[in-house]
């Protein structure tokens, strides 16, 4: 018996070794040598550049990839990849950049190529400058024969866009994606592509189908915060996934007005009883509860007074309430020197100045000096918005546009819509 074994392995040893010595070794990983484009290369994010690369190997070469990275390798645009299937491949092709949201800074090209055995890599250290962010469009919402209207502001008279078949709740500007999302009274939550008009997402019964909704939107840290009827806040990307949740901590309670402040959402929260309104602060990174307060007056709008304050525009009975937040002391207290009038709406327009708006003036608030004037004694508004890229303030009182050169005060054009503006948004080109 031992001596069949021993046999065997003597009669395996020769084949084993003939089998090893057919193998072939590559001791060799690919040579790339990169000819252009030239280290420090600066060129803007849009930009198209020549890639010039000649890879050798002893082996074929199986694949060549071109990205560009950042200093952790991570690739920033999509990769292109090549399958030469031979010993010596020269690289020559027009690299699309086209990645609007890059910021400006140091990247790599990297050109990796790999063979049988492993992969080699040579990078080219360049610059990209971020491309400027632009105003695209001014539009407004209106409603007709029980649909929400979207229109363009085009010269001296609006252009519609988009038709949507609910009564309007608010509409949002998503200028990263570049879409335009509309809520409905019946709890329909759409985002459409603008440039395509086409549907890029939709969420429903966000109402819990009742009929009292009063959910809001709104566009921040480059996501679609949208109110639920049943107290729940969604963080929701350009492909409509929800990234983000909060449910608010009142029971009976629903979001309304949403606003961001440093890490927070502030939310303003309706009761389905006859108890007061309240805001509430939320993370945006976990969406826990930081704290609330109960409000007794309807919220208008809320502006960043500070880092650590937040003010809160309103009414009560009919008459403007004016409180300040202040975070780390968890404290609200109610400011003076307002006129007795109903505030409409309320936007900062600097470091220290805010606006706002009633049926017969717009005014300013200094916040360093805590003083009151009046901005335009001429004219009142029911929506109050700022364009600060062109220096514009956008006045809407009913049917009627009218747009300001802020810093002047000159009137620069009006525009009268079919029916009354709901609202006004901004949207940029990323």
């Amino acid at each position: 018996m031992h001596l069949k074994k021993t046999h065997l392995v003597i009669i395996l040893l020769p084949i084993i070794l003939a089998l090893t010595s057919c193998r072939k070794n590559d001791n060799f990983l690919p040579e790339i040598t990169i000819s252009a484009p030239e280290t420090n290369l600066s060129i803007s994010a849009v930009d198209t550049i020549l890639v010039s690369a000649t890879i050798i190997d002893d082996e074929e070469i199986v694949s060549v990839t071109v990205a560009i990275t950042d200093a952790n390798s991570i690739p920033v645009t999509p990769t292109y990849t090549f399958n030469p299937n031979s010993k010596k491949y020269f690289l020559n092709t027009e690299f699309v950049i086209n990645e609007i949201h890059l910021e400006s800074g140091t990247y790599y090209l990297q050109v990796c190529s790999s063979d049988e055995e492993g992969t080699s890599k040579k990078f080219v250290k360049i610059f990209i400058s971020e491309i400027p962010v632009e105003l695209s469009e001014v539009l407004i919402a209106s409603e007709e024969s029980e649909n929400t209207l979207i229109k363009k502001v085009s010269g001296s008279t609006f252009a519609e866009v988009l038709t949507f078949n609910e009564n309007f709740n608010d509409f949002a500007t998503y200028s990263y994606a570049g879409q335009v999302a509309l809520l409905g009274k019946q709890g329909t939550l759409i985002a459409f592509n603008f440039s395509t008009s086409e549907l890029s997402w939709q969420k429903n019964g966000l109402n819990d189908y009742l009929t009292d909704y009063t959910g809001r939107i709104g566009c921040f840290s480059n996501l679609i915060y949208a109110g639920y009827r049943n107290g729940y806040i969604a963080g929701i990307n350009e492909t409509g996934t929800e990234v983000k949740s909060s449910t608010i901590s009142g029971t009976g309670f629903q979001p309304k007005l949403l606003y961001s402040h440093e890490d927070y959402i502030v939310a303003e929260e309706i009761p389905a009883g006859p108890v007061q309104n309240r805001i509430e602060l939320l993370y945006k990174s976990t969406g826990g509860s930081m704290q609330y307060h109960n409000i007794d007056m309807e919220i208008e709008d809320f502006t960043s007074f500070d880092d650590n304050r937040i003010i809160i525009w309103g009414n009560k009975d009919g008459v403007c309430k004016v409180c300040t937040l202040n975070i780390s002391l968890q404290h609200v207290d109610e400011a003076e020197g307002f006129p007795a009038e109903k505030i409409n709406s309320a936007i900062k327009t600097g470091d220290k100045i805010h606006l706002f708006a009633t049926n017969s003036k717009i005014y300013s608030y200094d916040t360093y000096y805590l003083s009151v004037s009046d901005y335009l004694s001429s004219t009142g508004a029911d929506i109050l918005k700022y364009e600060p890229l062109q220096n514009r303030l956008y006045l809407v009182s009913g049917n009627i546009l009218k747009i300001y050169n802020y810093t002047t005060k000159e009137l620069i054009g009006t525009i009268s819509n079919s029916s009354a503006i709901l609202d006004l948004e901004f949207l940029y080109n990323k």
